[in-house]
């Protein structure tokens, strides 16, 4: 089961105007999609020129602030919560076992650092729990900053 402890690390930021618009669907409506999820890895939108936009990571090769907390998502302008250190709950982008290094894939999930050939990932950290599919909510120990030479 997944857990997270706050540490005081969340740090609040806004919803980039690139971020795509919440969809809400049903009756009751619920929230289907868009905006910035929660558990999600973000980083900063380097578009805008304002560093407090935030959006979905995609890249494992640009940094990562850290994990959306703010349920069920933020859409563009609205502020959100991003924890920066601590554990948080995740949302795995795959099979993760308990231990795994993760970087996040191009839909801001976390996944294991792969060792596909040598090349530089940024981290968001490591798995305190362990994932059988996409979608699960995982534990991470958030390690921003560090960067791992994966060597095939």
């Amino acid at each position: 089961m997944a857990f997270e402890v706050d540490t005081l690390q969340d740090f609040s930021f806004r919803a980039s105007a690139n971020v795509t618009a919440l969809t809400w669907a049903g009756n009751p409506p619920t929230y289907s999609g868009g905006g910035i999820p929660q558990y999600y890895v973000v980083t900063p939108d380097v578009t805008t020129g304002n560093a407090e936009d935030i959006i979905v990571a995609i890249s494992t090769t640009v940094q990562p602030l850290g994990i959306a907390q703010d349920a069920p998502a933020s859409g563009p302008g609205q502020s959100v919560r991003v924890r920066t250190g601590g554990v948080s709950k995740a949302i795995a982008g795959g099979a993760i076992s308990y231990g795994d290094l993760l970087m996040v894939n191009a839909s801001g999930q976390v996944v294991t650092a792969t060792a596909a050939g040598a090349t530089n990932f940024f981290l968001i950290g490591r798995a305190l729990t362990a994932a059988a599919e996409i979608g699960d909510v995982i534990s991470v120990m958030i390690e921003i900053g560090a960067t791992q030479y994966i060597n095939a």
